[in-house]
């Protein structure tokens, strides 16, 4: 027999275990991230004095902060406590393997 929810927590709790899982906190906080320094990038680039070797600098510096550890760091960190702070149901973590650059180069 289903069981309907009869409090307004109980409710948020069943839909959010329901809809809102750990990749879905994790992409939203991806795309917040990604979202909020391109914006600014593009009001930056659309200054009519804007020269194209400023530009070119900028994408690239760009794509080097979107790009490092420390990002994918941060994005994990507050995706993990959005799930804990709604009590989202979170998988195992799973380490990752990590190769070093000489490692991986004596190899080839």
């Amino acid at each position: 027999m289903l069981k309907i929810p009869t409090g307004i927590e109980e409710l948020q709790h069943k839909v959010s275990s329901i809809f809102i899982d750990t990749d879905f906190v994790v992409c939203l906080q991806l795309f917040r991230k990604v979202l909020t320094q391109t914006s600014y990038s593009a009001d930056y680039m659309q200054d009519k004095h804007m020269a194209i070797s400023i530009a070119v600098n900028h994408i690239d510096a760009l794509k080097i902060s979107l790009s490092g550890e420390d990002i994918l760091d941060e994005i994990w960190d507050t995706a993990k406590a959005l799930l804990d702070e709604h009590a989202i149901p979170q998988p195992i973590e799973k380490h990752r393997r990590v190769c070093r650059d000489d490692a991986v180069n004596s190899r080839v």
